[in-house]
């Protein structure tokens, strides 16, 4: 399970506020549903942005969830997460153009889509407001599965 909650750093309060409602919500559905939420050692919270966004001081160390202390992993800027599944892209497009003769005439193109483009389609998601230089790494990723497939297979 993700939770995802867009915290304008000028203003943190309102946003964690809203994460610990959240959370405390969340508990509550895990217990209504006989469910253990195991906090201890399967939670972890991080802070996504930019390099200008995670300067700003975020007001908080931990969270508390289901009565476990959660500390805040190290940032994540938002730029190395996007190369981060570049890499994971053009290791799959490289694996998948070595295999093509074993496949049928369809299926390329449906392995292609449901390995490359799907986590594509996930970072889209967490980029939301990212600068334009992020997504050109995304976008040389299918520029780079597009140039390096068989015709038919695009």
């Amino acid at each position: 399970m993700q939770l995802l909650v867009d915290i304008n750093t000028t203003d943190f309060k309102p946003a964690l506020e809203r994460l610990i409602k959240c959370l405390a919500n969340i508990q509550l559905w895990f217990l209504h549903s006989s469910l253990q939420l195991n906090a201890n050692c399967k939670s972890e919270a991080i802070l996504l942005g930019t390099m200008h966004q995670l300067w700003s001081p975020a007001g908080t160390s931990v969270i508390n969830v289901s009565g476990a202390n959660v500390p805040f992993a190290s940032h994540l800027r938002l730029d190395s997460h996007a190369r981060e599944v570049a890499t994971a892209c053009n290791i799959h497009t490289y694996t998948l153009r070595h295999v093509c003769s074993l496949l049928t005439d369809d299926m390329p193109k449906t392995v292609a889509c449901s390995i490359v483009a799907s986590k594509l389609h996930c970072c889209n998601t967490l980029l939301y407001g990212a600068p334009m230089a992020t997504f050109d790494i995304l976008q040389r990723v299918q520029n780079n599965l597009a140039s390096h497939l068989p015709a038919q297979w695009t």
